[in-house]
């Protein structure tokens, strides 16, 4: 386990390490074992505050909510400020150190298991740029102060298996995030103005043209970003928003299923069942029986 800093606590500042018998069965329970916290803590304007390490056995998130730090890896050497996420994956050698004139404040966590590399993946982590701008993130930090309840548990296994997964819905909400920030700052491709075309445009259709036009790229460019970013086809997961809102309609309303093929922008109620169908795994009809009794 990489040691955190010692750094002398100030007012309001906390630091908790898992203990090593906890670290063990957290390693080994099925529940836990994917990921789980191996040190955390929340330093507010931790003035003086510095590490170093050349042997790094986890990995550390650094969440800078306000002020200024400094960091320099092997493949990197800048500046964090508010709002700012720092990824120090296992095996990197790094040092950082608080703003001398505004020290930062930062919520900061060491975590291990066997998904940890894949969950660091989706941060969109890479050596060259270990930092990036979330901006202000009010529901990550409350999160965050959940997660440092655990040092008030008694060592309670069941809180610990609690925290784990606490950890990990901490990453994947991050990963999302991220996903949108450097969609726009990296790739300017803006997702969340993309889904809104799509959403405003639920009641009709759309093609791949518009879609890469409200972007200014190619069809094949704009296809190809937006799959690497989200996992789909652009078309698909549009499509993937009519089902959504298809389903919502079949639990909510009395409305036909041509009705709602029309209301979506499908003149064939029938190639409507069949995307239907593809999509949700069963027709509306039985969709509709099966949530209404």
């Amino acid at each position: 386990m990489s040691q955190p800093s010692q750094w002398p606590l100030t007012f309001g500042a906390v630091r908790y390490v898992t203990p090593r018998f906890m670290l063990e069965h957290l390693a080994n329970n099925p529940l836990s074992r994917a990921c789980y916290p191996v040190a955390c803590g929340y330093y507010p304007r931790a003035n003086g505050h510095w590490m170093q390490r050349q042997q790094h056995d986890d990995n550390l998130l650094i969440y800078c909510a306000e002020g200024k730090g400094h960091v320099t890896t092997n493949s990197f050497s800048g500046e964090i400020t508010a709002g700012d996420l720092l990824l120090l994956p296992k095996g990197s050698s790094h040092r950082y150190r608080a703003d001398t004139r505004q020290p930062w404040t930062i919520y900061w966590m060491h975590f291990a298991g066997l998904q940890s590399e894949r969950l660091l993946e989706d941060l969109d982590y890479t050596p060259e740029q270990p930092v990036v701008q979330l901006g202000l993130q009010p529901s990550f930090m409350a999160d965050f102060k959940r997660l440092l309840s655990l040092r008030h548990s008694g060592y309670s296994h069941n809180i610990f298996i609690y925290g784990a997964s606490l950890v990990r819905q901490m990453l994947c909400y991050l990963s999302l995030e991220v996903k949108n920030t450097t969609a726009i700052t990296r790739h300017n491709f803006n997702l969340d103005a993309i889904h809104g075309l799509m959403l405003a445009n639920l009641s009709s259709s759309l093609d791949l043209d518009t879609l890469a036009a409200s972007v200014n790229l190619s069809k094949y460019h704009f296809a190809t970003k937006y799959k690497q970013l989200t996992g789909y086809s652009p078309i698909r997961h549009f499509i993937h928003m009519k089902m959504e809102r298809a389903c919502e309609m079949l639990d909510s309303s009395q409305l036909s299923i041509s009705e709602i093929s029309s209301k979506l922008g499908y003149d064939d109620p029938l190639y409507f069942s069949r995307q239907f169908r593809k999509t949700v795994g069963s027709s509306p009809t039985l969709y509709r029986k099966q949530n209404k009794g």
